[in-house]
């Protein structure tokens, strides 16, 4: 027979993992969407986010893409040119917020740095870009907050595998 306090632990220790679990609301694969209200930054650099939430916490990745113009795909792997990791992020049941440090200096998507580092044009200058987002279905809408600066951003839900893999460009030296 358990004791009570096995009982309480197991109990304990249960909700805790059912805490831990991953959340489908704001999960997966966002598209930033450029149109005249949300204008892609830096004339034509594209954002893809690669979200995992789990409880309140979230994390994932944000990806960099050259804009190749609108009879191609803006999100094919050729016209990756940078990945960064989100930081401090935090989603609650409309909204998500997280940081993402220096998108400047971007990371590679493997260890034979197979994209350049820079897009054409240049990236942008921003040290701590925050983002928030409110989500509305499969939506999200919000600003990026550059050096005090906001500016209008939208992302839109896609199908996909959520991308896993940023290097840093010293893991490449």
């Amino acid at each position: 027979m358990l004791s009570r306090h096995a009982i309480i632990w197991a109990g304990l220790l249960a909700a805790g993992a059912a805490g831990c679990s991953s959340e489908r609301e704001f999960s997966g694969i966002w598209q930033q969407v450029c149109d005249e209200e949300h204008p892609c930054v830096a004339g034509g650099l594209r954002f893809e986010l690669h979200l995992g939430r789990y409880g309140d916490a979230l994390t994932g990745l944000l990806v960099r893409y050259r804009d190749p113009g609108p009879e191609l795909d803006a999100y094919r792997k050729s016209n990756d040119c940078g990945c960064f990791f989100v930081d401090s992020g935090r989603a609650g049941d409309e909204t998500v917020s997280f940081r993402v440090d220096a998108l400047g200096e971007a990371g590679y998507p493997d260890t034979e740095g197979t994209r350049a580092q820079s897009c054409d044009p240049a990236p942008v200058e921003c040290p701590g870009g925050t983002f928030v987002l409110r989500g509305d279905g499969d939506l999200l809408t919000g600003t990026l907050t550059c050096d005090g600066v906001d500016v209008p951003v939208q992302f839109v839900s896609a199908t996909g595998r959520p991308r896993t893999v940023c290097l840093p460009p010293e893991a490449l030296e």
